[in-house]
């Protein structure tokens, strides 16, 4: 299913939308340009990682800082993020989303890893 920005209103399936499908900023809506890359991070090719991670790091970068206050840890947050991208390629399935959206949750995850409360040891 293919979903829309329409502003305020939120996210809708495109068939509920009107005129052509459009994103937030008035852009047709059109395929993944990280797909591709993906495909290859998920046969192993380092090369296309690099790429994906030249693409992406600037977007993560600023989700992650968003989230983690001290830079120390989120660059910490934002390497655990992109080897766990690496480690699990694999498991990417483009009928879920964006590869942008995959991996913007991906490093959610591990910030917020970095946000909780200490873990006590014993």
């Amino acid at each position: 299913m293919t979903l829309v920005w329409r502003g305020r209103e939120g996210v809708q399936p495109a068939a509920m939308a009107t005129g052509t499908p459009r994103l937030h900023n008035g852009a047709v809506d059109a395929p993944d340009p990280h797909l591709a890359l993906m495909a290859r991070v998920a046969r192993g090719d380092q090369g296309a990682f690099a790429d994906l991670y030249d693409q992406l790091a600037p977007a993560v970068w600023g989700l992650v800082r968003s989230i983690v206050e001290d830079p120390v840890a989120a660059q910490q947050a934002m390497g655990d993020a992109l080897v766990r991208v690496w480690a699990h390629a694999r498991f990417f399935e483009p009928k879920d989303g964006p590869v942008q959206l995959w991996v913007g949750a991906i490093a959610r995850e591990q910030s917020l890893a970095f946000t909780g409360p200490p873990i006590r040891r014993s």
